[in-house]
């Protein structure tokens, strides 16, 4: 099998734990991944503006899969969006500010998170960390915008089981997802990374056997199912350690790099 798109999730997988990575090293690997007709394709949970200025200092053209695969870009041209309808998005965060009103709430679009005015001040600031441009509202659910993704966060004893009942609760239109780290995604079905690449192989004329996908948690299980070569980081959730054919190291290690490496040498 020739490997032509390499997919990989950001926090937990391609980033160290201090959200850095080898940009020497990765500069490297990107001239030398275009002299042999590879793509490389960010997907992640994070809004589509914070994982570009993650790469501005790497030179070449990079796929992204943002907001697991709700908004879908071919270096900077828009290739498709999946968005959460409006009525559902206002009954969404309505349902979750009463269930659960301590819990932090963020609604995405591919330019801004929106967050309400009267979040704590730990919760702005770990908002920021994942969006660039941060949108105090007066209310949440009454935003003239289209979102992408809704994401909550919530204490590391209980988020997972909040999940479970999320999952039950919310319209049949969307799913939520644990993303790791206190973090809950709900997007419209249809918003996955698994989609998402698809949009992108369906651009360049690629094949499922042709792509290589890396991942850590739930929200990148389905990728990593559907692709014959699949890889779980050292410490991945049970779900996605399930799905993934094979294992490799820690982030903290720059696993990734050394498999793009493998790549590069023919070894897959």
């Amino acid at each position: 099998m020739t490997v032509k798109i390499i997919a990989v999730d950001l926090d937990g997988t391609f980033l160290r734990d201090d959200k850095t990575f080898d940009e020497v090293r990765f500069n490297r690997q990107m001239v030398a991944m275009k002299n042999k007709g590879i793509h490389f394709v960010v997907a992640s949970g994070n809004q589509v503006m914070k994982i570009k200025d993650i790469f501005k200092r790497i030179s070449g053209d990079i796929g992204y899969v943002s907001d697991n695969g709700a908004v879908i870009y071919d270096g900077e041209d828009h290739i498709r969006s999946f968005n959460i309808d409006p009525i559902v998005y206002e009954e969404t965060i309505s349902y979750i500010q009463k269930i659960s009103p301590s819990y932090g709430i963020l609604a995405s679009t591919d330019q801004s998170g929106y967050i309400d005015a009267r979040e704590s001040d730990k919760f702005v600031e770990m908002a920021n960390l994942y969006y660039p441009n941060i949108v105090k509202v007066p209310n949440l659910s009454k935003i003239d915008k289209i979102i992408s993704k809704v994401t909550i966060n919530g204490p590391l004893d209980e988020y997972k089981k909040f999940a479970v009942e999320l999952k039950e609760n919310v319209d049949d239109s969307l799913v939520a997802k644990v993303s790791g780290f206190g973090f809950i995604d709900i997007n419209v079905k249809e918003a996955t990374k698994r989609n998402g690449l698809n949009a992108l192989q369906e651009l360049w004329h690629i094949q499922d056997g042709e792509v290589l996908t890396v991942g850590d948690n739930d929200n990148d299980a389905e990728m990593l199912e559907y692709t014959p070569l699949s890889f779980a980081m050292a410490k991945a959730s049970e779900t996605a350690a399930k799905m993934a054919d094979h294992r490799i190291g820690s982030n903290q290690d720059d696993s990734v790099l050394d498999l793009i490496d493998d790549v590069l040498a023919g070894k897959y």
